[in-house]
């Protein structure tokens, strides 16, 4: 859903529906790159929407092509970000969720809080804290 007048009005901007998914977490890194996690409990493949253009038109994009109760997502900037749920670990892309690959430091991740480029906070089984000095 957008809103461009601060909620009064709201606009279904999903170009295609979520396949039996529904969006759950959502990570805006800059002004026009968003991305949100679509829990499926059950059944594969699994996707996530992305949008280039600040939420104007979405596109699905595939996840992992196995059953996966995603849940988590942040993005430090539009193309480094990590996506996680229950049952299974976490997932990194370093090219805008193009190609997703293994990087297991959290499992059961529920939510990705990204303070700002070089901070952000995992929780599921535990708390996570990702930090670094520079870029």
């Amino acid at each position: 859903m957008f809103t461009s007048d601060g909620g009064e009005t709201w606009v279904n901007r999903a170009t295609t529906p979520p396949r039996g998914q529904w969006c759950w977490k959502i990570s805006f890194p800059d002004r026009l790159n968003g991305y949100v996690s679509l829990e499926k409990i059950s059944g594969s493949p699994v996707y996530f929407y992305k949008t280039t253009n600040g939420g104007e038109t979405w596109e699905e994009k595939t996840f992992l092509n196995t059953a996966a109760d995603e849940e988590g997502i942040g993005f430090i900037n539009a193309s480094t970000g990590w996506l996680g749920g229950w049952f299974f670990n976490t997932y990194k892309t370093t090219d805008g969720g193009n190609s997703w690959n293994s990087d297991p430091w959290g499992f059961n991740l529920n939510r990705i809080r990204v303070i700002n480029d070089t901070l952000a906070y995992g929780a599921g089984a535990r708390i996570y804290k990702f930090s670094r000095t520079a870029l």
